[in-house]
């Protein structure tokens, strides 16, 4: 390209350059003739002549050389023209080919530009997503950028996070420091050097702890550009690094005096004992350190000891957990007790355990085993005895109960007497009336002879006879009052029944099933039995609700009610009301049994219950009546309790679980 544009200057050069030289020819050649002709003159005289020859000789010879001259000029002028031409068509495609250029370079910056403005917006929501606190700072102390998380530790006003001088941010920031002098004078001293990297922790006002950085930016020339601070929230990681320092020296402090020996094992040597776990060894806790770990096991139980150690540091539980002997400095053996699991310890993998010094547990236990055989051989000998005294407790049950009954024999006797009374009477009454029924009955057979032998006037003779003896036996009277007699001696003898029954099941108490039962029919059996204890002194009020059936021992609950009953009548002189309660409240059936007695004093309430406990005269109870059906009732999983004022009367309740079988 060059060296066309400098052939074409040349070119051009050379058009007017050519006129100028053969003008200058044509003078230069007639000077020289008009020299000679002058010379010639003056020698020959011929110069007037030759001065007229030299004149046109010249003009024509510059005519000649202008001709000349147009001739080239016109050879150069098409030459020139070819040369424009191709030139202009070399300038044609150039210009195509720096046109596309320009496009595709254009297409790629704007493509560059929306890479560069994608990368940017990432990049930016990098920054304002990131967890640390970022500030950019140029190098005049401009904020360029600033997170949010920066603003949120920085707690920034609004009108501060637009301000872009860092030297007001700096005071602002300055003023809310623990100590705003050394804040200033370490934000200064890093701007007047640029080179300087920091890396810190400054404490604000509010308590709050931060992790400060702050990193020079240069360019490949070390060029400075400014400065990028974060900030970090160590507060919580802080607090956590003294609680666990504190923790540490606690555990160091608790481990030092505890009574315990406590220990660190790493590649079979002791890494780390306490002075208890030394005690015990009966070294310093010195000696021990770096000491291998089998030497002080008992030899017969280092291969046990070892084994179980292996299992127990590389089992999936990592736990060990053992009993061995040792041998102390002094040649002592111990019994100890050694419990561990794995750790790690300076960074590798070691075991934490504590030592128990069991020595003397040992020998207690073996002192307490022998204690305890003889226990057990006293307690065989208290089984015996308690067998015994269950054995026992039964026949004072049975005999209390053979003694309520001996109590009540004189009215069992009488209720059974009445019915049987009128019962003998009856049956007399029967007998007497029987010998007139044969009488009458042979008058009856004469007149069905006579009826057949067809003899009428006999016949009416006999049945004349025969109704004048039905009146006189009074048959037809017979024959009513036999039927009264009968029904009546019926329940005589169902009521006798009765009475023996319940008398029956009672005596048996003991042997009796528990079962499904109404304790409604219970309290009125125990009533029959009882009855002429209490009529000749008190008026019985039942008042029953209507109760489940319930899974109990029907006769035990029997005598409880018995004594309870029985113990009424006897607290009432004269006369008086025992009311009978039952109903069913709360998955319990109550039973509640009052009367309008003399009452128990305050100071025998609270021993009613206990065995051979009596107000009564000797004579008239043994005590035992209350104590037993306190047992009773217990024994059902129940309860029984008592109330009473002097004077007025006692209430006892008994409440036994309403359930099936």
């Amino acid at each position: 390209m060059y060296e066309r544009e400098h052939g074409h200057r040349s070119l051009v050069a050379g058009i007017f350059l050519i006129p100028c030289v053969i003008v200058l020819a044509g003078i230069i050649v007639t000077i020289s003739m008009s020299v000679m002709l002058h010379r010639a003159y003056v020698e020959g005289g011929y110069g007037i002549m030759a001065y007229g020859l030299v004149l046109p000789a010249g003009l024509l010879a510059i005519t000649f050389l202008l001709a000349l001259y147009l001739q080239t000029v016109l050879s150069q002028r098409k030459q020139m023209e070819r040369t424009v031409l191709e030139r202009t068509a070399e300038l044609r495609r150039n210009e195509q080919h720096l046109e596309e250029e320009i496009r595709q370079r254009t297409a790629g910056l704007a493509c560059a530009n929306d890479e560069l403005t994608e990368k940017t917006m990432f990049l930016e929501a990098l920054v304002h997503s990131s967890p640390v606190g970022i500030m950019v700072v140029d190098s005049k102390r401009q904020r360029i950028l600033q997170n949010r998380r920066y603003v949120k530790l920085r707690k920034l006003p609004p009108y501060l996070e637009q301000e872009k001088d860092e030297m007001v941010l700096l005071e602002w920031l300055a003023n809310g420091s623990e100590d705003p002098r050394a804040f200033r004078e370490k934000i200064n001293y890093l701007y007047d050097h640029p080179e300087e990297v920091s890396h810190d922790e400054i404490k604000t006002a509010d308590g709050t702890i931060l992790e400060r950085t702050s990193n020079p930016v240069f360019d490949s020339s070390r060029k400075y550009y400014g400065r990028i601070w974060t900030l970090h929230d160590i507060t919580e990681r802080k607090r956590a690094e003294e609680a666990l320092r504190e923790s540490e020296n606690k555990f160091r402090d608790l481990a030092e005096k505890s009574i315990v020996g406590i220990f660190v094992v790493q590649d079979d040597v002791f890494r780390y004992v306490n002075a208890r776990f030394a005690e015990i060894h009966g070294y310093r806790a010195e000696e021990m350190i770096s000491a291998n770990i089998w030497g002080s096991v008992l030899p017969e139980d280092l291969p046990y000891v070892r084994s179980s150690a292996n299992m127990g540091t590389t089992g999936t539980k990592g736990r060990i957990r053992d009993e061995f002997r040792i041998i102390a400095k002094n040649g002592e053996v111990k019994n100890v007790e050694v419990y561990g699991s794995r750790t790690v310890y300076n960074g590798k993998p070691a075991v934490i355990g504590s030592l128990l010094d069991v020595t003397e547990r040992k020998a207690t236990e073996k002192a307490l085993h022998n204690l305890l055989s003889e226990v057990e051989s006293k307690n065989r000998e208290l089984e015996k005895a308690y067998d015994e005294l269950k054995t026992s407790q039964k026949k004072i049950f049975q005999q209390e109960k053979m003694a309520s009954i001996g109590q009540l024999a004189a009215g069992v006797a009488h209720e059974i007497n009445n019915p049987i009374g009128f019962i003998m009477s009856n049956l007399n009454t029967l007998q007497k009336y029987m010998t007139r029924i044969p009488e009458f009955i042979k008058i009856q057979g004469e007149v069905i002879e006579q009826i057949k032998q067809d003899d009428k006037e006999a016949t009416e003779a006999l049945v004349a006879k025969a109704a004048e003896i039905r009146r006189s036996l009074k048959i037809d009277y017979i024959l009513e009052d036999s039927q009264d007699l009968i029904n009546e001696s019926l329940d005589g003898a169902g009521r006798v029944k009765r009475i023996v029954q319940d008398l029956k099941s009672f005596s048996h108490a003991d042997q009796t099933e528990s079962a499904l039962v109404d304790l409604n029919r219970v309290i009125d059996s125990t009533l029959n039995i009882v009855w002429n204890e209490l009529k000749y002194k008190a008026t019985a009020k039942k008042e029953y609700g209507d109760i489940p059936m319930t899974n109990c021992n029907a006769g035990q609950l029997g005598q409880v009610f018995m004594n309870i009953l029985v113990n009424a009548a006897q607290a009432i002189e004269t006369s008086g009301e025992i009311t009978i309660k039952t109903r069913h409240d709360d998955g319990y059936i109550e039973v509640t049994v009052s009367d309008t007695g003399c009452g128990i004093s305050q100071e025998h309430l609270g021993r009613i219950f206990e065995p051979f406990f009596t107000t009564k005269e000797i004579g008239k109870g043994t005590g035992l009546g209350l104590s037993i059906a306190y047992d009773i009732v217990k024994k059902h999983k129940g309860e029984i309790e008592a109330t009473s004022q002097v004077g007025k009367g006692t209430t006892f309740v008994v409440r036994i679980p309403a359930k099936g079988v």
